[in-house]
């Protein structure tokens, strides 16, 4: 859980070995927060997540579930690894 503030801003959940669904499932039970829910998987789990978003429960609330694959977190953790050393030594820490 990513929190922002008092408030959950986005929840996460990593899907390597179990059903996406779950995951899936577990999110739907905050759904009340206005946060985004993300699955992160390998990529090859794409198609089963976007099968099941597109049935209820779901389906009502699909704008709310983000995929992401292993390859993307690993790039957005390399950009801010980047944009860190970048920060530090440009203000010398």
């Amino acid at each position: 859980i990513w929190v922002e503030g008092e408030w959950p801003d986005s929840f996460f959940e990593v899907e390597n070995s179990t059903n996406v669904t779950s995951g899936l499932q577990r999110m739907f039970q905050v759904l009340k927060y206005e946060a985004k829910f993300f699955i992160v998987a390998p990529k090859e789990v794409r198609p089963r997540f976007d099968r099941a978003i597109s049935e209820s429960p779901y389906k009502q609330c699909r704008d709310k579930y983000l995929f992401r694959s292993y390859p993307q977190l690993n790039k957005m953790f390399q950009s801010a690894l980047k944009y860190r050393k970048a920060h530090d030594a440009f203000f010398g820490q």
